[in-house]
């Protein structure tokens, strides 16, 4: 098995997993992009790389290959990360004017109070009265 350290990087505003490994005593970085934005992505690019390296450790994913031709595996990156995203049995259902409340909750700490408190009064004198 092969020791490869990982790490997701922002570059002109899009997520790269980078990944370091020494083949044949020479230490070796690749690059490979998440094609994720920056906003909100942070977590599922880690879970990208997350499920990169756990392909290395089982052996499912070759290192050798993965350093000479990133492309080979960029497919299988992708489509698992999309079934991994489109899975129905980690959603759970929520009512639209719940998921407002929570959303509300979250933006108090992410935008400025004159901005909280717009949102907030859209979502509870209108929004959350005419979905509830």
């Amino acid at each position: 098995m092969a020791n490869v350290s990982g790490s997701v990087q922002l570059k002109n505003g899009i997520y790269y997993m980078i990944l370091s490994t020494k083949i044949g005593g020479r230490r070796k970085q690749k690059w490979i992009t998440t094609r994720l934005p920056e906003r909100g992505n942070k977590k599922v690019a880690n879970r990208m790389l997350s499920n990169i390296l756990d392909g290395i450790d089982t052996g499912e994913i070759d290192v050798q290959i993965l350093f000479e031709n990133p492309g080979y595996y960029k497919e299988k990156i992708y489509k698992q990360d999309t079934e991994n995203s489109n899975d129905t049995k980690n959603q759970k259902n929520v009512l639209f004017c719940d998921y407002l409340v929570e959303w509300v909750q979250l933006q108090k700490s992410k935008v400025k109070p004159c901005t909280y408190a717009s949102d907030a009064n859209t979502v509870y004198k209108h929004l959350y009265p005419y979905f509830k």
